[in-house]
């Protein structure tokens, strides 16, 4: 059995790369509202909790896409 964690799989990438991951689930969020609730989205949004790094409003968006 493999021990992924779920920051493993973007926090490779940097802080940037979870900067460029976030704005992409805003933009979703923006265009599709609905489409946030999807299993898929709500996986990377729980990535992008466990990673160290802060990023603004990420816990209120997690809230709303029903993440948390």
């Amino acid at each position: 059995m493999h021990d992924e964690q779920p920051s493993d799989r973007i926090i490779l990438g940097g802080a940037h790369l979870l900067n460029r991951t976030f704005s992409a689930l805003r933009a979703i969020e923006h265009i599709a509202p609905n489409e946030v609730r999807r299993p898929a989205i709500r996986t990377r949004t729980i990535d992008l909790l466990y990673t160290p790094e802060s990023l603004p409003d990420l816990r209120k968006f997690a809230v709303r896409s029903g993440a948390t």
